[in-house]
């Protein structure tokens, strides 16, 4: 499916004037090799990951790899094993530089403003003269249709199929007020529901 974690952000810093561009390396089929070679054709400043639990140790691999292309590239790290696990991560992977919990549209935004000074932001894991250090939480997004909408164009979409049959998703809200013990939903997006409005969903339909 699109990442739609990662098309969020990558829309909200399009928004702020950045040059973006993302890698679906499961959807294109890439291996590292393929990585490498993207980000030594874009010459990225920054590289932001998103990984579930069970692809940690992919990610980490990927970190390197930017490290192997520029050592001057920050790696920041976003998704659930990070939010909850952030200072495991650091300590786990060198190459990664910094962590951003939760949601991550404002806050990348804000690291990016930033990057040189993170305890600035709120929602970031970085580290200090090798001390792992955390800011504050930041505060979930009331309002969801203050975010643009995720960055579609930016992803290989003719590449999404169930059957033979191209397909996208959407989200229409975030958080919930259950606590079910096989879902992260709440502890990652809040126990508050948020909705977008209808006429944001049917716009993005």
């Amino acid at each position: 499916s699109p990442p739609l974690g990662l098309a969020y952000v990558a829309s909200s810093l399009e928004e702020d004037g950045h040059e973006v561009r993302m890698v679906d390396s499961r959807a294109m089929g890439y291996g590292l090799s393929q990585i490498k070679r993207e980000i030594s054709s874009f010459c990225p400043d920054i590289v932001g990951l998103t990984a579930t639990t069970p692809a940690i140790y992919s990610a980490y691999k990927v970190a390197d790899v930017v490290k192997q292309v520029s050592r001057d590239t920050k790696v920041v790290l976003g998704g659930p094993h990070a939010s909850f696990m952030a200072e495991d991560v650091l300590r786990e992977c060198p190459s990664i530089d910094f962590v951003v919990r939760g949601e991550g549209e404002e806050t990348m935004r804000e690291l990016l403003r930033s990057i040189e000074d993170p305890k600035k932001g709120l929602g970031i894991t970085y580290r200090e003269r090798g001390v792992i250090k955390s800011t504050p939480n930041r505060l979930l997004i009331k309002s969801l249709d203050d975010l643009p909408s995720p960055a579609y164009h930016l992803l290989p979409m003719d590449k999404y199929r169930a059957d033979g049959i191209r397909y996208g998703v959407l989200l229409t809200s975030r958080g919930c007020p259950f606590s079910c013990i096989f879902c992260c939903s709440s502890r990652l997006m809040g126990k508050v529901w948020r909705g977008h409005s209808k006429e944001r969903v049917l716009y993005e339909l």
